[in-house]
């Protein structure tokens, strides 16, 4: 394994010391007593200049380290926020996909009803997204006071919040049954989220936010590249 370079320039170093001490020591040791006491003055200048070069080299090393922990921290903590908003927001908005095909396929079309423990078992599983959307939000939020990602991501992972919010507050005021079956027609969010005639409002509401976060978080990290 080869040494570093600056390993390499320690023994130099050390032999160019040694060699100006000895030096040093000749030269006083043939001097006189006033030639004595001038190199005692210049040799304690020397040491002072030696040591204040000392201390404010440590204090510029200890600022760069901190500096460069803090960037680590920095990096480290845009990664994980941006890995979250692209990962975890792409899976949230892949079930809610997958629980609006289950739920329109769980209505009967010949009575327009659903059955309740059906409805409930998707609702409650609507409400955990929306959990995560809201802590999905924030995050955002803290990364754009950050610069990890632009400020439109928050207002947009709002927006899906708020979308699926009407649902979820549609279900806790409705008749939760735990048996029998529920009038598609008696709970209208729940009849646009699955009907044809939602399908506007759910790609307003839910699909163009996603796209919209999803492109600015890309477009952010594109622009670290």
């Amino acid at each position: 394994m080869h040494s570093p370079p600056h390993r390499k320039l320690v023994p130099l170093l050390v032999a160019l010391f040694i060699a100006a001490v000895v030096a040093w020591a000749l030269v006083y040791w043939r001097a006189d007593t006033t030639g004595r006491g001038a190199l005692e003055l210049e040799a304690a200048k020397s040491l002072l200049q030696l040591m204040g070069v000392a201390v404010i080299g440590n204090v510029v090393l200890l600022l760069v380290r901190d500096y460069e922990d803090r960037k680590k921290a920095w990096i480290a903590r845009r990664d994980l926020v941006r890995t979250d908003l692209t990962q975890e927001l792409g899976e949230l908005y892949g079930k809610t996909k997958k629980l609006r095909r289950l739920l329109r396929a769980a209505i009967d079309s010949k009575n327009g009803t659903i059955a309740a423990p059906k409805y409930c078992e998707s609702l409650e599983e609507l409400s955990d997204i929306q959990i995560k959307l809201e802590g999905l939000q924030s995050a955002a939020a803290a990364g754009a006071r950050q610069r990890i990602v632009p400020e439109s991501v928050a207002v947009q992972l709002g927006a899906m919040e708020h979308y699926l919010s009407k649902l979820v507050s549609e279900y806790e005021h409705s008749a939760q049954q735990g048996e029998g079956t529920i009038a598609v027609a008696a709970v209208p969010m729940l009849e646009a989220f699955t009907g044809k005639g939602g399908t506007a409002a759910f790609r307003a509401g839910y699909s163009l936010p996603y796209r919209a976060a999803s492109l600015d978080v890309q477009s952010a990290i594109e622009a670290d590249l």
